[in-house]
């Protein structure tokens, strides 16, 4: 990470509540946590956590933006910075219309290997059907290739941090 990263506080990034009808706790990673000229951009990988009962499971909500409608489409892939990839070809693609065209996003959940990926390897890249996020580092000839290296920095962290805050 570089010295222009943002860093992250466990206690200003998740929130928890407790269900006062089912005692269900939830804690959620926050969709906003960027500061300053950042904190309208939307955290690509956000986190729910749900204790019940003594069981718990964790979710992981994923948003890229494209530019074109596509309804009824399905299939998430996170492409890990080790080479691994974290794959829902069955995943449930939603849309809604933004600022930046259409914003898709899925929502599922996590098995406890892959919180351990997430935990210990940067997202370098995440495909909602054929949208993707690139994250991966670019090299210092493209055009803005610190502007990209900074925002891509600052995202990987998140992504990291938000998961393993959540599972503390």
């Amino acid at each position: 990470m570089n010295s222009n990263a943002q860093t992250f506080d466990c206690n200003q990034i998740i929130t928890s509540k407790v269900d006062k009808i089912t005692g269900e706790l939830s804690k959620n990673s926050s969709s906003y946590p960027f500061k300053g000229s950042y904190a309208l951009i939307p955290a690509p990988a956000s986190y729910v956590r749900v204790i019940k009962d003594g069981d718990t499971t964790t979710y992981i909500s994923l948003i890229v933006f494209g530019s074109t409608l596509n309804v009824g489409e399905h299939g998430a892939t996170l492409l890990l910075a080790n080479g691994v990839k974290i794959e829902r070809p069955d995943a449930k693609i939603d849309y809604n219309s933004d600022t930046y065209g259409w914003r898709y996003s899925a929502f599922f959940a996590l098995e406890k290997e892959e919180i351990e990926l997430l935990k210990n390897n940067d997202v370098e890249m995440i495909r909602l059907y054929i949208y993707d996020a690139d994250y991966s580092y670019p090299d210092e000839s493209v055009k803005y290739a610190k502007v990209i290296s900074k925002n891509n920095a600052m995202m990987r962290a998140y992504m990291k941090e938000a998961i393993i805050c959540i599972t503390q």
